[in-house]
């Protein structure tokens, strides 16, 4: 304080709060950095719940198979509800053949197991 009670600031004080500013942002950043380098910040990580795949069925509505606990549920979602269609034992998934296949495919596999009766 200056002898008429007013604080004096220094360039050398306010360099030194300026690296002190830039040693902790750094320190922050490479902390950020070896969290996403061991995967601790990754989303998927440890998760329960996989997304298998999903269907359009209008602008707003699809279909979506989720997988939990080697298990598959057939979910249908609209803009204002989710709700179970199906829920399947888990199964093996084979290569992606073309989007025109897939469509004609998902839908019959969808309604051969909508007609089967729920065995819970």
């Amino acid at each position: 304080m200056s002898p008429n009670g007013v604080f004096t600031s220094t360039a050398t004080d306010s360099l030194q709060m300026l690296a002190g500013l830039v040693l902790v942002l750094a320190f922050i950043a490479v902390f950020a950095w070896s969290l996403r380098r061991l995967h601790f910040m990754n989303a998927r990580n440890g998760m329960a719940a996989k997304v298998v795949g999903t269907l359009a069925l209008g602008s707003r509505e699809r279909i979506a198979i989720v997988e939990i606990a080697n298990q598959w549920l057939v979910i249908g979602i609209t803009p204002g509800r989710m709700c179970m269609l199906a829920k399947l034992p888990r199964q093996e998934l084979t290569p992606d053949p073309p989007a025109a296949v897939v469509a004609g495919d998902f839908s019959s596999w969808l309604s051969r197991y909508m007609d089967k009766p729920n065995a819970e």
